[in-house]
């Protein structure tokens, strides 16, 4: 090929290889940016599923609270009636 040739040559390839080069570069920012978005919205699920342990360890909470305040009402009822007291 002769130099004029090689200069065509080159001189078509190089938009294509520049074009080629920031299609990548794009690519990698878009599939970083939606790496980014999928890890803040797991950290979101995850503080989700933290706030939801929470409220059932605090209903667990009460629920054993309002049984054991359910047994002591019934043993004072229970000893007031066997005691014969109004």
């Amino acid at each position: 090929m002769t130099n004029s040739e090689w200069i065509s040559v080159g001189t078509v390839l190089t938009p294509v290889v520049v074009a080629f080069g920031v299609v990548q570069v794009r690519m990698h920012s878009t599939q970083q940016s939606f790496g980014d978005r999928i890890a803040r919205l797991e950290r979101s699920e995850d503080q989700q599923n933290a706030r939801q342990n929470h409220i059932e360890d605090a209903m667990h909470n009460l629920n054993a609270e309002v049984k054991a305040g359910f047994s002591r009402l019934e043993a004072m009822l229970t000893m007031l009636v066997r005691d014969g007291r109004p």
